[in-house]
């Protein structure tokens, strides 16, 4: 679905209708700050403006401030989290083999078949690109799995090779990330809860019961 940015007055009618959200003592916050995740900031036109406005918002509404999250892709170009007035960013890549193995695979079952796209499970997580190592509070983020070819069919994406057990390496991989911060800001990000029509959830199946979430609490026995 399209989406659009008009502007300042539609920042501020966003700001209003999730304030209660962000006024909850339940919300997750950074440093006492209600975090606040922007799934595609180079689509915001002047996101500095927005992520200013917001704040001025939130001191008005009596809140200590946000915490600003960009999230950061591989193959999209973004590199001004800083300058656009981000906290932080999420580094969310497809955990999957990259380099010949991964690329004949894909290639092969495209020439056979005409798609979908597949590849090889990967359990480390990847590192962020080399812009970012240094110069950002980079939140590590996992995926139990992925098949969005219920949505999207031949042109879709197929990850194989996944199973709770290769979900907990890679869950223990984040954590040499995760461990790099300090106090609230030690987050890890999970890509997704229940994102059933691109196989990608961590709620419990038919095949796996609870054992995504099992995975999950088991890889984080060492936090």
């Amino acid at each position: 679905m399209q989406q659009t940015y008009p502007g300042d007055s539609d920042h501020a009618a966003h700001f209003n209708a999730v304030l209660p959200a962000l006024s909850d003592p339940r919300y997750i916050r950074v440093d006492g700050r209600p975090l606040f995740y922007v799934r595609r900031p180079e689509l915001l036109e002047d996101a500095c403006i927005f992520t200013d406005q917001w704040r001025e918002l939130a001191s008005r509404a009596g809140l200590p401030g946000l915490y600003f999250v960009a999230e950061i892709t591989g193959g999209r170009t973004y590199d001004v989290h800083d300058v656009d007035g981000f906290d932080a960013i999420v580094y969310t890549e497809f955990p999957v083999r990259q380099g010949r193995t991964g690329d004949r695979l894909r290639s092969l079952n495209r020439r056979l078949t005409g798609g979908p796209d597949i590849f090889r499970y990967q359990p480390e997580v990847a590192p962020p690109p080399p812009q970012f190592r240094n110069q950002a509070v980079v939140h590590p983020c996992v995926c139990p799995n992925f098949d969005n070819t219920p949505r999207s069919g031949r042109r879709g994406m197929v990850i194989v090779g996944t199973s709770p057990n290769a979900f907990r390496v890679q869950v223990e991989s984040a954590l040499s990330l995760v461990r790099k911060h300090q106090g609230s800001e030690r987050l890890l990000f999970v890509k997704s809860w229940n994102e059933w029509a691109e196989g990608n959830y961590l709620e419990p199946d038919r095949r796996y019961k609870r054992l995504w979430l099992e995975a999950l609490k088991g890889g984080l026995a060492n936090w």
